[in-house]
């Protein structure tokens, strides 16, 4: 719709912001619960994967506990494209850990902009160390308050699937 505007006309910064403006209204009317409840309905059981239903479960959790953000702390960013696939009703910060010897930390925050509601964040697992989740957890909390995401008091649903372990937390911005 824009390529027009942008690409030669007199006035392409408006017309995209004009463009984000209709897009956030019209974001704002969707009804989040009706869709996750329908793909649901269409979804299999069981699920084909523990990723699929803890990300599903996470949608649901931050439909009723009424959370602003929901955290996937990531590799391959697997698990943050099932909560897009379940029609988040928050955006969804997806923290990939930069480690040696998985796939690049920069393409996979790369691939999954195109995924609905994916705010991809890159930190260095230097600066974190494998395993240490709850430390993983604050620093996407930290990044998360500092993009405006969300602010203190707010409500967030934190998960991650990483080596054997599955968890999924409702955590309280502090």
């Amino acid at each position: 719709m824009l390529s027009g505007e942008t690409a030669a006309g007199g006035y392409p910064v408006e017309a995209v912001s004009v463009m984000a403006q209709i897009c956030a209204e019209s974001e704002a009317h969707i009804d989040s619960e009706a869709q996750f409840r329908r793909i649901l309905d269409r979804q299999k059981v069981p699920m084909d994967s523990i990723k699929e239903s803890l990300a599903s479960t996470a949608v649901r959790c931050a439909h009723k506990v009424g959370a602003r953000l929901i955290i996937s702390l990531a590799r391959t960013g697997k698990l943050a494209q099932y909560i897009a696939k379940y029609r988040s009703p928050v955006p969804i910060l997806m923290l990939i850990l930069d480690e040696e010897g998985v796939e690049a930390a920069e393409s996979v925050a790369r691939r999954s902009l195109v995924y609905r509601g994916i705010v991809p964040v890159v930190v260095k697992t230097a600066d974190h160390p494998p395993g240490n989740y709850r430390e993983q957890m604050l620093e996407a909390l930290n990044h998360a308050k500092a993009m405006g995401l969300v602010k203190t008091g707010d409500q967030v649903v934190g998960l991650h699937a990483l080596g054997k372990d599955s968890v999924m937390k409702v955590l309280e911005v502090h």
